[in-house]
């Protein structure tokens, strides 16, 4: 299955220090000072932020890290692996029960785009062994 967090970056709490000035879309509070506390896109930090609160997330579903690449997930099942990979927001997980963890990843983000086939989210198509 795979699926696309929306929204991705602003999940994430951010470790830089910012503030802006509220804009007129803040009504009476117009001009004050507000700090940020989200990882928001085109911080320089925000795509970081975001791949340490996904890794977090992902560690509490009792996926490990592959040695290879950390962002393919494995996880040991009686019988035998599931995987989770994840690109920036995109994930795809291979198991016997894929939509138990595309469920609990559910819990945490915001998803779209949820597939049981990896070819028709892709938009390519998938030589099948």
């Amino acid at each position: 299955m795979t699926a696309d967090i929306t929204t991705a970056f602003p999940t994430a709490p951010t470790e830089e220090k910012l503030c802006c000035t509220a804009g007129p879309e803040f009504g009476p509070r117009e001009g004050c000072k507000i700090k940020i506390q989200r990882a928001m896109y085109g911080l320089a930090g925000s795509a970081r932020a975001f791949t340490v609160f996904l890794a977090d997330s992902i560690r509490r579903l009792g996926f490990t890290p592959s040695r290879s690449d950390p962002d393919l997930w494995i996880k040991e099942e009686s019988y035998g692996y599931s995987y989770l990979c994840n690109h920036v927001d995109d994930i795809m997980c291979a198991s016997k029960r894929p939509q138990n963890y595309i469920s609990l990843i559910e819990q945490e983000f915001a998803l779209r785009n949820i597939e049981s086939e990896p070819s028709s989210y892709l938009g390519t198509s998938l030589i099948r062994i």
